[in-house]
This record gives C-alpha cells, structure tokens and sequence, in this order.
C-alpha cells in the first residue's frame, strides 16, 4: 500500500487521516508487518492493507488506501508506536472500526 506520495506505507509511520485525526501504522498485513501489540495472529485474518490506531477513532482498518491518509512523520520506531497511544484503552482482538463488512472469522 502506497501514500498518495508514492511512498510505502510502514509501521510506525505517523499519518493525518483527517482534521485532528491523527495516529501510528501499528500492522501492515500487506507487507507482513506487525507489532508487539499488533501481532500476526490475531490480525492476518483481514487479508489485506493496514491498522491505524487513532486518538480519536480507536483502531482503524483500511483495507485499500483512501486519499485523504497523510504521511506525517516515519520517524517512529515500534517501540515509541507504544509509548506513544500507551495511554489509551487497548483494543480487544477483532475489536476494529472497518470500512468494510469483516469476514465471519467468529470474532466481534
């Protein structure tokens, strides 16, 4: 998945996905990129794009790039990914906002 840029989405990288809306890449199920928080099996069942996890939204699952995804900042490691939304309320797995209707995988 690419950045209206034509640069590669990774985790970590920090976007604006729209006004005062912004978060951190935390998996990338595309490119088989994931985080301690944010690991394979509990995610790959999606099939495909990218989890932002927002302030303000929660976690996020785009499955195809939208237009309005900005890249902000890649200077975000995975540990300052954590560090950085550690205050806010873990998602449970299966637990996503999607802009699509999610397979029936048994988790809701």
């Amino acid at each position: 998945m690419k950045y209206r840029n034509g640069k590669t989405v990774k985790v970590g990288d920090k976007v604006k996905l729209w006004n005062n809306c912004y978060g951190a890449v935390v998996c990338s199920i595309d490119t088989n990129e994931y985080t301690n928080e944010y690991q394979e099996k509990d995610w790959k069942y999606l099939d495909e794009g990218i989890l932002v996890f927002t302030n303000q939204a929660g976690l996020i699952h785009y499955p195809e790039m939208e237009e309005n995804i900005e890249l902000i900042d890649r200077q975000l490691s995975e540990r300052r990914v954590g560090r950085s939304f550690a205050k806010l309320r873990e998602p449970k797995v299966g637990n996503v906002v999607a802009h699509h209707k999610l397979p029936d995988s048994g988790l809701t």
